[in-house]
């Protein structure tokens, strides 16, 4: 930042809801009071991400009114702002920041998948109205089902294939959301897959199946090594 000002006052101001000193803060130094700040090279913030943390909309209302931009880059490296609020589990903060136009499809690392890392079913209901791709991949080819399947949370996995997840969905190696649930020893998740229809035959790259998963943990799931 160019212009030296009180960065603890203002992050407090951010995060305890004070409009009238981030008021004060815009009207006496402009658009930079709209950008990152902090200490070079120790710590900085980004206004938004800030009074959101606080829960303090109006603040926000003020900030993004003014020109802040709902997809910045978040200065911990997270990825954009609404990474920041999928992380820490906070439906209500998604929620606005969606409102207020936030990307929310064609990130790094898709939203969905950080989202359905998490058994909170208020965040994972994010997922139900298409604002959020149910079905995006990252970069390993991995969809939010798949990463659901892997944490073994069965509420979740219903979840999601309920409002349309493909439960057939193929990574880079060629696995999918059944096989990673054997692979885990996720007995319950693997079970549902089945009774929805998942091919149980798959195999990934390297030639291991759900069978042989199974056998090699020694576990038995109905439908596939257990006829109980």
């Amino acid at each position: 930042m160019s212009v030296t000002y009180d960065v603890d006052e203002y992050r407090v101001s951010l995060l305890e809801g004070n409009l009238k000193t981030v008021e004060l803060y815009y009207r006496k130094f402009g658009k930079i009071a709209l950008e990152d700040f902090g200490y070079e090279k120790l710590k900085m913030y980004n206004p938004l991400e800030v009074a959101l943390v606080g829960k303090n909309y109006d603040i926000a209302d003020f900030l993004i009114a003014k020109g802040t931009d709902v997809n910045a880059k978040t200065p911990s490296g997270l990825g954009n702002i609404i990474h920041t609020f999928a992380y820490r589990e906070e439906p209500e903060n998604i929620q606005y920041l969606i409102s207020k136009g936030a990307q929310t499809k064609n990130l790094n690392p898709p939203l969905g998948i950080i989202i359905c890392s998490s058994s909170n079913m208020e965040l994972i209901k994010l997922m139900a109205d298409g604002a959020i791709d149910i079905n995006e991949k990252d970069e390993d080819g991995e969809t939010p089902l798949y990463t659901a399947c892997g944490y073994g949370n069965l509420q979740v996995v219903k979840f999601l294939v309920e409002h349309g997840a493909d439960i057939n969905s193929r990574t880079n190696e060629n696995a999918t959301p059944f096989l990673i649930s054997v692979c885990r020893g996720n007995i319950e998740v693997a079970e549902y897959l089945i009774l929805q229809g998942a091919d149980t035959t798959v195999a990934d790259l390297e030639g291991y199946d759900a069978l042989w998963c199974a056998n090699e943990l020694g576990i038995r799931i109905k439908g596939l090594n257990d006829s109980y």
